[in-house]
């Protein structure tokens, strides 16, 4: 055996028996250095406890170095010839070419004993302890929860959707306006008048047999005109012609979690010929933020503040030459033999494209504040979640300016953030006036537990669950 420079060296080693003759010679073998660092190991070997393993030729050996290492590649000269055993857990004898040897059956107090350091040889150089470094730094940073921007291929219909939402979205008077996001240029849409015109009565029955669902439906088709949402057409406009007509169904909704309350549906993916609207349309990039990362974000600091956008899809308009594949059809008095022609003049809830669209103008609008709020630029693309805002900071007082900056930059885009909830009565009378007139400031167990995000938050205590 040799050594160079104090290093372990391969050898070149040829055993033979005595008896037989029989000879074997291998080249890997590897001796160690006998550092003073080695673990140095003592076993006692059970020989005496057990009557099977009687007259075996093995010795108990007491702070020795390991010498000799042998690798797998001889694993030939391990191969087992006898063995010897006794009930299950006792230790085993087995003889091998290169002799006897002994193991198992150590109690786990006698195991701790006996194995007191773990032995490790490593042939490092730079380059490995780099790589190794590096690998350790990698694996420390997936557990930091930092939530980092992931670069990700845009598929075909992903990249034909921004080319649209860039190519056709622009800010004209007070909001912006785009168009829907059409999977190709040539889409035709079959004649689905007929679909609607039949949804339309089946609506119509449901609101003879509930009264109070008709005054709903009324009330709200009002405020949507008053808003601008929807448009009746002119006869010159029925009459004119169009490369894309169709017609969207309506039907209503109710929300569990707010008794009362009734939202008007128009059905994107009602079909008439296999074919729907949705079917034609491209959904787009998802482009929200983290669910998980925002509602960490959310915990992360002592002062919290919760808004939400006021009818944010209805902020945004559709072209005039795509509302008209946003046809509806309704009768505003009962008496009326034929219904009326109507578009939706902004986008629908129901439209696949609509998720996408609503936050890349969200965003497209906070972009133009880039150079004056940058931090509030940066919070509104990673600290909304579709129309949730969610602000965790360390003061109120930061808390205060934040939520201001944020609700001025989204009033620039026709946003109205509100429905402000907060841990804090401070930040919450100072943040808009008007709140005063919407939710009462004191802690009563209705504003102490509030649901943000799917979660229940207790207001008082900063816990959600």
């Amino acid at each position: 055996m040799s050594q160079v420079d104090g290093r372990h060296s391969p050898l070149r080693i040829r055993l033979s028996k005595c008896k037989r003759g029989a000879a074997w010679t291998w080249r890997t073998a590897v001796t160690s250095s006998g550092r003073k660092n080695d673990g140095r190991t003592t076993v006692t070997l059970p020989t005496t406890n057990y009557g099977y393993l009687q007259g075996i030729p093995v010795e108990s050996y007491s702070n020795v170095r390991p010498r000799l290492l042998i690798g797998l590649r001889h694993a030939n000269l391990m191969l087992v010839r006898k063995s010897r055993e006794g009930q299950i857990g006792d230790p085993i004898a087995v003889k091998t070419n290169l002799g006897w040897a002994m193991y198992g059956g150590w109690t786990a107090d006698n195991f701790l004993d006996v194995i007191s350091h773990t032995y490790h040889i490593c042939t490092c150089n730079a380059q490995s302890v780099g790589e190794l470094n590096q690998t350790v730094k990698d694996y420390f940073s997936l557990d930091s929860l930092v939530i980092k921007q992931i670069c990700i291929q845009l598929s075909k219909d992903d990249e034909r959707a921004m080319f649209l939402l860039e190519t056709r979205t622009h800010f004209i008077g007070q909001r912006y306006e785009t168009g829907l996001l059409w999977r190709s240029d040539k889409v035709r849409l079959p004649d689905n008048k007929a679909v609607a015109v039949r949804r339309l009565r089946c609506l119509e029955k449901r609101m003879k047999k509930d009264t109070e669902l008709a005054k709903i439906m009324r009330e709200k088709m009002a405020e949507y005109r008053s808003k601008h949402y929807i448009r009746k057409l002119s006869q010159e406009e029925l009459s004119a012609k169009y490369d894309r007509i169709w017609y969207l169904p309506i039907f209503t909704v109710y929300n569990v979690n707010k008794p009362g309350m009734v939202r008007i549906v128009w059905d994107a993916a009602a079909e008439a010929y296999g074919t729907s609207l949705n079917s034609v349309l491209v959904t787009g990039p998802d482009q929200l933020a983290s669910l998980v990362g925002i509602l960490i974000q959310f915990r992360e600091h002592h002062v919290d503040v919760c808004a939400d956008i006021r009818e944010m899809f209805h902020q945004v308009r559709i072209i005039p030459a795509d509302q008209h594949c946003q046809r509806f059809l309704w009768r505003d008095h009962v008496e009326q033999v034929e219904p009326d022609t109507y578009v939706m003049e902004v986008m629908t809830f129901a439209a696949s494209c609509s998720p996408a669209t609503a936050q890349y103008v969200k965003n497209r609008n906070a972009d133009r504040f880039a150079e004056t709020y940058p931090e509030v630029v940066t919070f509104i693309k990673k600290g909304h979640y579709v129309d949730d805002m969610v602000i965790s900071v360390e003061t109120e007082e930061k808390a205060v300016e934040l939520a201001e900056a944020v609700r001025f930059v989204h009033e620039q885009g026709e946003f109205e953030i509100r429905n402000w909830v907060s841990n804090s009565p401070l930040v919450l009378s100072k943040v808009d006036e008007r709140m005063s007139s919407e939710k009462d400031l004191k802690f009563t167990a209705e504003l102490a537990s509030q649901k943000i995000l799917g979660m229940w938050w207790e207001t008082t205590f900063l816990s959600t669950k």
